[in-house]
């Protein structure tokens, strides 16, 4: 069971804010399940706390397309032109651009114009850190069902 749901509730919690551990322990009554508890986060969330948790989230939006996943995993490789990802994906080129200019505009891609052709490169190179920790998770997942379908 993830760290922040409490061991006695049987229902899945999603939340990734920090906050909602503490706030299951200190508050008995009011917040009796974790939407609850989430909106009066919300509510005491500051304004920097706010635009730091959507600017994250833009970035994650950013990636939350399996054709954006495989793109920035080869970009991880080496810089690609449009035409070239256009094969590796096997969409029209402008599913490819739309694509990119999604993932540009979120900071992690950057392009550079050579001549007449266009090519592009992951400027975080540590989002592939994310990723693995992404497939961790994956693999952790897939362990604990085939867990509950042997047991």
């Amino acid at each position: 069971m993830p760290p922040y749901a409490p061991e006695d509730r049987q229902e899945p919690y999603y939340l990734s804010i920090g906050k909602i551990d503490k706030c299951f322990r200190q508050t008995p009554a009011p917040y009796l399940d974790a939407r609850s508890a989430l909106r009066h986060i919300e509510a005491t969330m500051t304004q920097a706390e706010r635009a730091r948790c959507e600017a994250r989230s833009k970035i994650l939006k950013a990636m939350a397309h399996p054709t954006r996943l495989l793109i920035l995993e080869r970009l991880s490789e080496r810089s690609y032109c449009v035409n070239e990802l256009t094969r590796i994906v096997g969409a029209d080129v402008s599913t490819v651009s739309r694509h990119l200019s999604v993932l540009r505009h979120a900071g992690i891609i950057s392009d550079r114009k050579e001549g007449s052709r266009v090519t592009y490169s992951l400027e975080a190179a540590c989002l592939m850190r994310f990723i693995g920790c992404v497939e961790a998770v994956m693999e952790k997942n897939a362990k604990r069902q085939m867990a509950c379908l042997k047991g």
